[in-house]
């Protein structure tokens, strides 16, 4: 795609902790932008929705991603047990977009809880990622078609936390994350004609 992907902190996804890993979402190309920093035994959560996307779906089914139906409280509080299970049982870990949509480069969106509820429920670490804002600034229609850059912050553990945590710990992933993609932006300045 001739995209160039410049990764901070590579060295904190070395020998990674199973735990949760938790970045920002802005489009579908996070697959080609993001996908080359996925860890060994890392599976990602997606909607439910996705398996009817042709080929696409099925693969990511397939490749042991999880699938929940957020219109289905049960069915998502189960699939958030079977996903802390596979963390501190099989020694996993989870990529989890925390805004649950994409966000299309407009500014971080507010996170969803169950990333957090993970991971103090398997009692592990979470590793933010922040890729700086490209949506907008790749022209995919060229042969070198554009930069990003993402970073890999330090992991923030939750062990010992109960659920009475869960906002806290939102807060302080989501600040990072955050002030992660301020800073990357200004590295590389977005267009303001967007």
């Amino acid at each position: 795609m001739g995209l160039k992907v410049n990764i901070e902190n590579a060295e904190q996804l070395v020998d990674l902790d199973p735990g949760v890993v938790v970045s920002n979402h802005q489009s579908n190309l996070d697959l080609f932008v993001l996908g080359c920093i996925v860890p060994p035994k890392t599976a990602s959560i997606g909607k439910k929705s996705l398996k009817w996307v042709p080929f696409f779906g099925q693969l990511f089914w397939l490749a042991g991603n999880v699938l929940i139906d957020r219109k289905n409280a049960q069915e998502s509080i189960g699939a958030m047990d079977d996903v802390s299970r596979a963390i501190y049982e099989d020694h996993r870990s989870i990529w989890v977009f925390a805004e649950g949509t994409r966000n299309k480069g407009r500014g971080l969106g507010r996170f969803k809880k169950g990333a957090f509820h993970i991971a103090i429920q398997a009692q592990c670490s979470i590793t933010p990622v922040a890729a700086g804002t490209y949506s907008g600034r790749l022209k995919l229609n060229e042969w070198r078609s554009g930069e990003v850059t993402v970073s890999i912050l330090p992991a923030v553990s939750a062990e010992g936390l109960e659920e009475k945590d869960v906002d806290d710990l939102l807060q302080k992933v989501h600040l990072q994350i955050a002030n992660e993609i301020g800073r990357l932006d200004t590295l590389t300045p977005v267009p303001l004609d967007e």
